[in-house]
């Protein structure tokens, strides 16, 4: 099982790919931070109806 902190970095690395691959250079931060918490954000709330069914 990967700790928070594991997932958050896998996160913002996608993030970061995904911005350059969209904009073609280097990435703003903002764009790559915001990128990056949304997906942590859809990783965490997965995580957590596959712990608690009942919330789906």
């Amino acid at each position: 099982m990967s700790t928070p902190t594991d997932t958050f970095h896998s996160c913002a690395l996608a993030a970061f790919v995904e911005v350059a691959k969209e904009c073609g250079d280097w990435p703003d931060s903002k764009a790559v931070k915001r990128r990056a918490y949304a997906i942590y954000e859809a990783e965490l709330a997965e995580k957590t109806v596959e712990l608690k069914p009942e919330l789906k």
